[in-house]
Parts: C-alpha cells; sequence; structure tokens
C-alpha cells in the first residue's frame, strides 16, 4: 500500500469514478479487495486490489508483470513461480522470464521461458563458433563424398519421403535456374557459394569472367580439378571466403552477383543485408543481384504442416500432428524470408532501382518448387509496376487463358493483369492449415483432414509462366502472402518510382525468423538450468528453460502463457543402457542436448540432435572417452545401440528389425540430405 519508485516492481490498484463498489452480495471478498484509498482526502474512498503486478515505465506505459498469486504445488512443494522468474532475470542475458506449471508426460512439471537482451558481442561469439563448427562437419563430408562429375545432385532428397528428388525434376530445377541467370545477360559474374559449380561449370562458358567464391577448401579443390579438365575455362577464378567479405572485389565491377540457395544458411536477417550491401557495392549501373531459391516465410508453417500430415499415419490425432508442427517450427535452423523484404530494400536502398520477385517455374512439383521463390534486384534508375487498366479474374476451367490472351491481342502495348490465383502446388497444405487452425471439431484425425485438404483446386503456376513464353511478353508475380494466392501481370509497364525514407537495419528483422537465435537458445537454456541449481533449491529448478525470440501475446497485450511452446520431446520406449560404452554415450548425448535421459534406440535426429552438436560430442568423445569418430558415424548409426556397436566393431547391418529398416532409413536419408544441403548450399559457415 506505498507508492513504488520508477521501474520498481509493485502490485496494482484501481481507484477513481469508474470503480464498482465490491462484488455483488460477496461482502467478504469485497473486504479482501476493495479497500480504503489511502491517497484520498475526502472519506468513502476505494481502491481494487487486482492481483497483478506492474511497473511504470520512464515513458509512461504501464507495464503488466504477471500475477503475484500464482502459486503452484509440484511434487508436494509450494512454490512461488516468481521467484524463479526474479532470478532468471537476474542472468546478464535475461531481459524477462516466465515460469508456469504444465503438465509433460503425464506428471505436473515447472517450465521456464526467457526472452533475451540485444548483445552485439554475444552474436559476434555465436557467428564465429558456428563458422568453425560448420567448417569442421562440412569438409568431412567433402572427404568423403564421391565425385559426381558436372551434375552434382547425389544427396538431394524430399522432406516428404526420405527418397532422392528424381534427376528429372532436378534437371528442370537447374535448367530453369540457369536460363533465367542467362536472359540477364551478364558478362562479368560473381557466384557467392558455388560448392562444387552446379551454376558455375553452365554458366562460364558464355562470360568474359567468372568469379566462384566458396568458405570450403574441400568443394573449391574438386571444383579447380574439374575446371582443369575442361578448355576455354582459363576466365573462371576460385576464392576462399565468407559471404560477408567482398573486401577482394572492386566497386562497380560485376554485372551479376549470384547466392543461390545460399540465404537459408545466413544466420540472421542482419547478416544478409549486410552481404546484399557487399553485393550492390560491387555490382554497376545497369547489372543484377540474383538471390536464388529463398524459403518462404509467409508459408512456413504451411509447409510444416505439409510435411507432418504427408508422414502422419492416418489414425494420428490432430492435437498430436500440431504438437509437431509446433516442435518443428520452434527448431526451425534456416532463415526464412519475407518476400516483402526485397521490396522494402528496393524503394529504400539509393543504388536499387526494383526488386522482381518469382514463383519457381517448371513442370515439377515437390518441396522446391511450392515453398520457395527468387528475386532478382536490379541495380539503377528507381522504377515500379504501374498498376495494369485490364484485370481478368482467375477461375477454375480454363476461360482466364483465352481472355487473357485476347486482351494482349487486342492491346498489345497495354499490360493485362490476372487476379487471385490459387497455386496448386501448394494448395492442399494451405487448405490443412487453415481446417487445423479453424475446424477442430469435425476433424479428428490426419487421415480425415488429407481427405478434406485434396479437395481443393487451383492453377500450376508453370501454366502461367507458359502463357507468357508463348506470347513473348514479361510475367511479374504480386502478392505474396501465406494464403499461397497471386497476382500476376503480363506485359507490365513501368514507370518511375520515388524513393522512401531510409530507415533502421532492426526495422527489416520483422521480415524473418532468427535461426542462429533458435540454434542458441537450446545451448542457453541448458545453461540457465545450471545457473538456477546454484541458486535455488532443487525442487525449484525447471524441467526446462526455453528462449523465445518474443512473448506471445493476448488480445489485451498480456502474456498468452497457453500460447508458451511445449518443450517436450517425443521419444521412442526408453531402454537402458546395458554396458559401460553404452551409459558413457547416453550420458555425453544427455549433456549436450540437455535432456534428462537418452534410450538405447532413441535415435538422435528426433530427440532434437542436429549437425551442429556433432563437433561437440565427438570433442566430448575424445575428452572422456580417448574415442574417435566420424561426422559421418552419426548418421550412420544414429542410436546408442548401433554407435557402440560400432565402436567395439560389432555392428552388423544384415540383421535388422521392422523398426530398425526403417531408422536405417531415415539415417541414409539423412546422410544424403547433409550431402546435398553442402552441395546447394556452400555457405554452411552462416547457419544459424
Amino acid at each position: 500500500m506505498e507508492p513504488v519508485p520508477l521501474g520498481v516492481t509493485g502490485e496494482l490498484y484501481l481507484g477513481g469514478a469508474g470503480l464498482a463498489r465490491g462484488y455483488w452480495n460477496r461482502p467478504e471478498l469485497t473486504a479482501q479487495r476493495f479497500l480504503p484509498d489511502p491517497f484520498k482526502a475526502e472519506p468513502g474512498g476505494r481502491l481494487y486490489r487486482t492481483g497483478d503486478l506492474g511497473r511504470w515505465r520512464p515513458d509512461g506505459e504501464l507495464e503488466f508483470l504477471g500475477r503475484n498469486d500464482q502459486q503452484v504445488k509440484i511434487r508436494g512443494y509450494r512454490i512461488e513461480p516468481g521467484e524463479i522468474e526474479t532470478t532468471l532475470r537476474a542472468h546478464e542475458q535475461i531481459k524477462d522470464a516466465v515460469v508456469i506449471a504444465r503438465e509433460v508426460a503425464a506428471q505436473p512439471h515447472l517450465l521456464g521461458y526467457v526472452v533475451l537482451r540485444q548483445n552485439k558481442n554475444e552474436f559476434h561469439s555465436r557467428k564465429a563458433a558456428f563458422v568453425e563448427q560448420w567448417k569442421q562437419l562440412y569438409e568431412s563430408i567433402y572427404q568423403q563424398a564421391p565425385d559426381a562429375g558436372d551434375f552434382k545432385i547425389a544427396g538431394w532428397t524430399s522432406s516428404y519421403t526420405g527418397q532422392p528428388i528424381p534427376p528429372d525434376e532436378m534437371r528442370v530445377w537447374v535448367d530453369e535456374t540457369v536460363a533465367r541467370l542467362r536472359a540477364l545477360r551478364p558478362a562479368n559474374v560473381l557466384e557467392m557459394g558455388c560448392g562444387t559449380g552446379l551454376l558455375l561449370i553452365r554458366l562460364a562458358n558464355q562470360v568474359r569472367s567468372y568469379i566462384g567464391m566458396d568458405f570450403s577448401a574441400e568443394a573449391l579443390n574438386r571444383l579447380r580439378a574439374y575446371l582443369s579438365r575442361q578448355h576455354g575455362m582459363d576466365h573462371v577464378s576460385l576464392r576462399q571466403g565468407l559471404a560477408d567479405d567482398l573486401s577482394c572485389i572492386p566497386d562497380d565491377s560485376i554485372d551479376l552477383v549470384i547466392l543461390n540457395s545460399v540465404v537459408q544458411y545466413f544466420p540472421s536477417v542482419d547478416y544478409l543485408l549486410h552481404v546484399l550491401s557487399q553485393a550492390l557495392r560491387v555490382t554497376r549501373t545497369g547489372g543484377h543481384i540474383f538471390v536464388g531459391d529463398v524459403r518462404s516465410l509467409p508459408l512456413a508453417h504451411t509447409y510444416y504442416t505439409s510435411v507432418h500430415l504427408h508422414k502422419a499415419a492416418s489414425d494420428m490425432s490432430l492435437e498430436e500432428l500440431r504438437r509437431q508442427i509446433s516442435q518443428a517450427q520452434q527448431h526451425e535452423k534456416e532463415l526464412l524470408v519475407d518476400p516483402a523484404l526485397f521490396n522494402e530494400l528496393a524503394s529504400r536502398w539509393r543504388k536499387l532501382g526494383c526488386a522482381e520477385i518469382a514463383l519457381k517455374p517448371g513442370a515439377y512439383d515437390n518441396e522446391l518448387s511450392r515453398f520457395r521463390y527468387d528475386v532478382t534486384l536490379s541495380v539503377g534508375a528507381k522504377r515500379r509496376v504501374v498498376a495494369p487498366m485490364q484485370w481478368v479474374p482467375w477461375e477454375n476451367g480454363g476461360d482466364w487463358l483465352r481472355a487473357v490472351r485476347q486482351r494482349l491481342k487486342d492491346e498489345p502495348h497495354q499490360g493485362v493483369g490476372l487476379s487471385r490465383i490459387p497455386d496448386r502446388r501448394v494448395a492442399p497444405a494451405v487448405q490443412a492449415t487453415r481446417l487445423l487452425q479453424h475446424d477442430s471439431e469435425s476433424l479428428t484425425t490426419a487421415g480425415e483432414l488429407r481427405i478434406a485438404a485434396d479437395a481443393v483446386n487451383g492453377e500450376d503456376p508453370n501454366v502461367v509462366a507458359r502463357l507468357a513464353q508463348d506470347l513473348g511478353v514479361a510475367l511479374i508475380w504480386q502478392e505474396f502472402g501465406s494464403d499461397g494466392v497471386y497476382d500476376v501481370v503480363f506485359n507490365p509497364c513501368w514507370g518511375e518510382a520515388e524513393i522512401q525514407d531510409e530507415v533502421l537495419a532492426s526495422d527489416f528483422r520483422k521480415f524473418a525468423n532468427s535461426p542462429m537465435q533458435a540454434a542458441a537458445a537450446a545451448e542457453l537454456g541448458r545453461a540457465l538450468l545450471d545457473y538456477l541449481r546454484q541458486r535455488l533449491p532443487e525442487y525449484m529448478v525447471p524441467l526446462a528453460v526455453t528462449v523465445l525470440p518474443t512473448w506471445p501475446r493476448t488480445a489485451t497485450g498480456k502474456i498468452d502463457r497457453r500460447a508458451l511452446p511445449s518443450p517436450e520431446r517425443k521419444t521412442e520406449r526408453y531402454s537402458a543402457p546395458e554396458t559401460s560404452l553404452q551409459e558413457s554415450l547416453a550420458a555425453i548425448w544427455a549433456e549436450a542436448m540437455g535432456i534428462s535421459r537418452v534410450g538405447l534406440d532413441d535415435n538422435f535426429f528426433d530427440l532434437g540432435g542436429h549437425s551442429l552438436l556433432i563437433p561437440r560430442i565427438r570433442f566430448a568423445l575424445r575428452e572422456k572417452l580417448n574415442r574417435e569418430v566420424a561426422v559421418m558415424d552419426f548418421f550412420a548409426f544414429p542410436t546408442i545401440r548401433a554407435l557402440a556397436a560400432h565402436m567395439e566393431g560389432t555392428h552388423k547391418r544384415e540383421s535388422v528389425s521392422g523398426s530398425e529398416q526403417r531408422a536405417e532409413q531415415q539415417r541414409e536419408f539423412l546422410l544424403r540430405r547433409m550431402h546435398s544441403e553442402r552441395r546447394r548450399e556452400p555457405q554452411k559457415e552462416m547457419v544459424e
């Protein structure tokens, strides 16, 4: 009942003319909550004791901090979560904290959640650590990878099936990208992240000079050896380096900068902006920057839904499906970018003229064509697409094709718009996402959801692209939202555009996720648990501490505690280690992944393990067991049982059960995927 200074937490009381007189027919509760107002000179004033905690901010806003009566009972102990929150907030990296009680595996547990302070030095140190880890990992992978000539697609696998993407689909993917780049008619090319040369080999013989950059010495050595056997490649130079360092390239010396299938492995949108600013510096007026194969942030949830619904058993409950989708989104380790970012850059960066964003062309349907897009940034005068006077509404049946052809024939110098085109490649996944969010009563299983989601129509974007090609006109895609519905403009007319005011780099962060923060979250969560154990009784230490980028909020601005994600990880039936080696391996895995125990048959990747953890575990094996384990062994033997048997020389691949066969298929899938990711995205040092 005493005022607190600015910024100090206190209990919130309400008063004034709008206050009720009390609770109806509840005199005892009224006496507890409606108290005499000591700050009013006249008698009879009342204050309402809300039970909320808050504080005045320097800007005059009142900040809600939670309840003061959230005591919970865990394993017989009465615990005040606020005490744990206060301890977490005392940590130098923590901006705010929330602790709740929730059932995990049918048992009540404390769960902690924190939001971090911004720390530039911490960002740079984490980035340097990731670079070194990725170098170790992928140099090892390249050393073991077979040479596949000039069409290196081995390892490109489907996230849906784990099987290789058909070579004919991959060839279309490559050919369409090469055709788009050739149409820009560059003379001097810089490819950042050339890998083993999938694009370089097909473009270099038609340009004056070609610089291929990659951080991997092994990748460059393999590409250099291939080029040495080819004629007419003396104008190609290969350089080892990172994407954010183009100091060796003079200003305005390049016609085309290529970043294809690289951006998703950058640590943050800030890093992407720095790389683009460097690319813009070296690109001459009239040149282009091609950013290809970018993962779509607006379609991220649809992607997770699509993949997990495909994998789900028909009788899987929708609740379990939602949990898997939420976990996938929470643990995303790649950079996803909203296409709107590139339009914003084109309108605000002085040297950029415009941004043309396009869906992936080609007669193939897989995750590359559904959830990724290409961007062509033009360097020069500001310009924009003038809204066409004629619009044709898309409708199922194909009448729009005849209408567009006729209008372009009648007015060959005018643009024609086609509106509200649902992308047939993503329409079922969009419908499934919508039904999961809004129709939980009529559907109960994944099988029912699949049937309902497939009953939608749309248009293949390749049909739209081929129409423009047949008519000999340009095509501009517009409206890249989460509904997978687009507008297009055939034969677009361009007009001048005014430059918009520049904004802070931080204002662009809303256009992407933060993969580096997600990657660091698990490690910091484990460190915070140790931090709490040193300061609190064991019964007050949460089961897990989860790092969040921001708090989920209710419509009134309060923290939405029900929306806080669960840290639960689904594992197979637990089998205890049987030998000393198995026990040691299980303890090392559990410590590295921040979980209580690891069973003999728990899959390393199903537990949440990923490639950045492998170097740390290898180091622990050397330090504690004096044993060396190859990187690829984690993919070939992803369980404690299999890895221990391999280390002891007793692993037998020929005798496997049905479940082990499925695990073996997953091992091969993960192995191929790691090969594929590094071949596609050579800037692996930027990931997470």
